[in-house]
């Protein structure tokens, strides 16, 4: 039955190979639309810098470059995205194109503001906490693709990969638990002291990402070498 299982997966793999050979790629969808509001965004995001050059002192101007300079070369990432010819459902890179935008925007409304360094200094806190906040998602996410991407390579009926999938993310539970509680925003956070919080947050992100992959190694190292879905305890 296993065997059975098995081969009509493999023959399914085949026929989406062969399918999606001849395929025909289509241009992305609004392409010069995209390509014209995105050029559009950039040129606001300069002369808000311009704006916010000329009016700030030095010392705070450097902040706002560091949090503005990355927002702006995003852009390359999009024009580079659109750019290709897709066979692929195109909504995941229209969720990358919208979420840019409306971090973009965030500085672009600032221009009114930029004689007003209390409200760029606000400006400048809230983009790094929500850049944090998006590297944890990121971080979860790849956890999750990762997880996928070893059970599906293993060699296993459905129904022991489906257990197996149970059993990685009752291990992984407190890592994806500590990881989302570090997206939590630090109370009266000043500008002065937004790196050496970041140093500090990053350290524990880094060990939790880390720690989840190695307990998904771990798993599917045992899988390999006994052909068996280990029991899960507090020993492993």
């Amino acid at each position: 039955m296993a065997e059975s299982t098995f081969f009509l997966r493999f023959v399914e793999n085949i026929k989406e190979l062969i399918l999606s050979r001849f395929r025909t790629p289509k241009p992305f969808p609004d392409s010069e639309k995209i390509t014209e509001e995105t050029n559009c965004t950039v040129s606001q995001l300069n002369e808000v810098k311009e704006e916010l050059r000329s009016k700030l002192n030095g010392h705070l101007f450097k902040h706002v470059e560091k949090a503005m300079d990355p927002v702006t070369l995003e852009a390359n990432q999009i024009f580079d995205l659109i750019s290709k010819p897709t066979k692929n459902d195109t909504s995941p890179t229209l969720k990358k194109i919208s979420d840019w935008s409306n971090r973009a925007k965030k500085w672009v409304e600032l221009k009114p503001y930029a004689d007003n360094p209390r409200r760029v200094i606000q400006t400048v806190i809230a983009y790094h906490l929500l850049h944090h906040a998006r590297v944890i998602d990121q971080d979860l996410e790849l956890i999750e693709s990762y997880k996928k991407h070893r059970v599906a390579n293993l060699v296993l009926s459905n129904e022991k990969k489906q257990q197996l999938m149970c059993r990685i993310e009752q291990k992984l539970k407190l890592h994806m638990q500590r990881l989302k509680s570090l997206k939590a925003s630090p109370e009266d956070l000043e500008l002065h002291k937004i790196v050496l919080w970041k140093e500090k947050i990053d350290q524990k992100r880094s060990a939790q990402y880390h720690k989840a992959l190695q307990k998904i190694d771990s798993l599917i190292a045992k899988i390999e070498s006994h052909s068996v879905i280990p029991k899960i305890d507090d020993t492993f």
